[in-house]
């Protein structure tokens, strides 16, 4: 009971939860935008790994084998992305044209 006062005078601050359907796309396209620049590091730090892996390497096989398996799942993440940052416009552009 005691705390009812201080409950009510937060329902006067504004928030930040989207209101419209426009608002919580813009909402998912900044998240999406983040996330996009934070792969894109991880992806170079991921390919200086590798190269500095590939230049360790020297004549041992198996740390030839970690670096191009590393180089590979680099590779396939770059991809994934891409795919998946590039498939709704792709869709959207396929729905458009057929209506």
């Amino acid at each position: 009971m005691a705390l009812l006062p201080v409950v009510a005078l937060a329902q006067d601050e504004e928030t930040n939860i989207p209101d419209s359907i426009t608002e919580l796309l813009d909402l998912f396209s900044r998240i999406g935008s983040w996330m996009l620049q934070f792969f894109w590091v991880a992806a170079v730090i991921s390919g200086v790994y590798t190269a500095y892996l590939y230049l360790t390497g020297g004549s041992k096989p198996d740390n030839i084998s970690k670096a191009h398996r590393q180089l590979i799942y680099t590779v396939v993440a770059i991809f994934v992305v891409i795919i998946a940052f590039t498939l709704p416009s792709i869709l959207n552009s396929i729905i458009a044209n057929t209506s």
